[in-house]
C-alpha cells in the first residue's frame, strides 16, 4: 500500500508542475483538428463598452513556427491580431475590418524564446500592446466597442477562422 501511494504521488508531480507552467498549445506537429484553441468566453460574447485591458505571459515555445496567437473579434467584424512571424523574433500586431487591414505594426522582439508579458489595452479610440514595458500604438483605431470574443490559439470563426498557430505556452491571463 505505501508503495501505491509514492507511486501515485510520483504520478502527480508532472501534472502539478504542467498546471502552474501555464498552458501549451499544440501546433504543427499535430492535425489541424487537434491544434489547441481557447476562448475565453466560448458561449457568449464579452462587453466591453468602455474599452478593456488584457495582460498575459506568453512563451513561444519553437522555431520556425509561424501562427496566430491571439485574435480579437468584435460584433462589428472588426479584428486585433497578434502574429508569430516563422523565427518568432518579430510580431505583427494588426486591427482589421472586414474590408481588409487598417494598421499593422511590426515588432522587433528580443530574446523570442523567454518568458514575455504582454498588455493589451483597447478604449474607443486608442489600440496599444506592451510587450515587457514597451508600447506600441495601432494608428487611427475608431472602434465601436460593444461585444467581443477573444480566442488564443486557432481560431473556429464562420469569417475569421485560423488553424496556423506557433507552439507556444499561455499563462497568468487576466481580463
Amino acid at each position: 500500500f505505501s508503495h501505491m501511494g509514492i507511486f501515485s504521488l510520483f504520478l502527480l508531480r508532472p501534472l502539478i508542475l504542467a498546471i502552474s507552467s501555464g498552458l501549451t498549445f499544440q501546433s504543427y506537429e499535430v492535425r489541424q483538428e487537434e491544434r489547441t484553441s481557447m476562448s475565453l468566453e466560448p458561449r457568449k460574447a464579452v462587453s466591453a463598452q468602455d474599452g478593456f485591458s488584457l495582460d498575459f505571459d506568453l512563451r513561444i515555445r519553437y522555431r520556425d513556427c509561424f501562427g496566430y496567437l491571439f485574435r480579437f473579434i468584435d460584433e462589428n467584424l472588426n479584428h486585433i491580431d497578434l502574429v508569430s512571424n516563422h523565427n518568432a523574433s518579430q510580431y505583427s500586431f494588426s486591427l482589421g475590418n472586414p474590408d481588409g487591414i487598417l494598421a499593422k505594426v511590426e515588432i522587433a522582439v528580443e530574446h523570442p524564446y523567454s518568458w514575455k508579458h504582454l498588455s493589451l489595452r483597447c478604449s474607443t479610440d486608442t489600440v496599444s500592446l506592451s510587450i515587457d514595458g514597451c508600447r506600441w500604438v495601432l494608428p487611427s483605431a475608431p472602434l465601436r466597442l460593444g461585444t467581443f470574443n477573444l480566442f488564443f490559439g486557432s481560431v473556429d470563426h464562420e469569417r475569421y477562422g485560423v488553424h496556423d498557430i506557433p507552439y507556444f505556452t499561455l499563462k497568468n491571463l487576466v481580463l
